[in-house]
């Protein structure tokens, strides 16, 4: 700031920051506040990133401190968490959509299937799924499905004949309406699936 005397005032003019320049203090000041390693020296930092890879490598879930500390330093691996969170919930989403044991067990396999062996950040996926796989099946919502889907549920479910009913003689002594007979004149289309 400069000082500006004019008779018994004095002005102060400030410094307007060089364009541009402001963004980029504020967005530094901002980020230096959310630094969760903030008022940490180098052991304590260095424990800290060990811990959180180290829960990764569990498959535990990462709080939201600890996903800001990877955002910032170590983006990376930050990005390889964020693969971990959205894989464990599809997983999740999946597993809480099953109808039997056996359909989770399933979904489990098409999950690891899904992994490549050259993926790099293949030990924490694994690790996060199979932390979701046991999570669920500690759960009351996998105690309460059946080992196995019942055959009717099955055919409901796909949408096959389950509604179709064979005509017995009852039901051809049954008197015919006019839009029976409009029914029975219609064409009828295979569906092909």
């Amino acid at each position: 700031m400069e000082s500006i005397g004019t008779g018994s005032k004095t002005i102060q003019k400030r410094e307007e920051p060089l364009a541009g320049q402001g963004k980029n203090v504020w967005k530094s000041v901002i980020e230096e506040l959310m630094d969760p390693a903030k008022g940490m020296d180098q052991e304590e930092e260095r424990a800290y990133a060990a811990r959180i890879e180290s829960k990764l490598k569990r498959g535990k879930k990462l709080t939201a401190k600890e996903m800001d500390y990877l955002r910032v330093h170590n983006p990376e691996l930050y990005k390889a968490a964020l693969r971990v969170k959205m894989r464990k919930e599809q997983l999740e989403q999946q597993l809480k959509n099953c109808r039997s044991k056996e359909e989770a067990a399933d979904v489990a396999r098409r999950a690891f299937s899904g992994l490549s062996k050259e993926d790099p950040h293949r030990a924490f996926l694994v690790a996060g799924l199979n932390e979701t796989i046991r999570q669920f099946k500690k759960s009351s919502a996998y105690a309460r499905l059946p080992q196995t889907e019942e055959p009717d549920r099955k055919r409901k479910r796909r949408g096959r004949g389950s509604d179709f009913k064979e005509e017995t003689e009852e039901d051809t002594n049954l008197p015919i309406t006019p839009i029976q007979e409009v029914l029975d004149e219609l064409p009828a289309f295979d569906v092909v699936q």
